[in-house]
């Protein structure tokens, strides 16, 4: 069983921390290759690892949250737009031939973590 995350979706973000957002950006310039977000949700991570000039392939099996993230990825620029590519699949059993050289897994409520 899947969550699908109707109805909270456009409120993910709420959730999310800011101060997690440097983090995972240094360690995805570090990597120097394509990264690939597993649970990419909204893209709350995506879209500023892309704008910092990477290309990131963000994986979802929740269909409301995709769409969100690509609402939320329209009104960025076509640079940014590019660099994210969005797939809905499971974390649990994805297939991929890309290789990449930056796998991650955003906390969702990183705030309560410590990195």
């Amino acid at each position: 069983m899947c969550m699908t995350y109707r109805l909270a979706a456009k409120f993910s973000d709420l959730f999310g921390s800011k101060n997690d957002l440097e983090f995972y950006k240094e360690l995805a310039l570090r990597s120097r290759g394509e990264a690939l977000e597993l649970g990419v949700g909204t893209a709350r991570v995506a879209i500023p690892v892309a704008r910092a000039g990477i290309t990131v392939v963000g994986i979802d099996n929740s269909l409301h949250m995709l769409r969100v993230a690509r609402e939320k990825l329209a009104k960025k620029s076509a640079a940014v737009r590019r660099r994210v590519i969005l797939k809905r699949g499971d974390m649990r059993n994805f297939e991929s031939k890309q290789v990449f050289s930056f796998i991650y897994i955003p906390a969702w409520a990183a705030g309560r973590n410590r990195l």
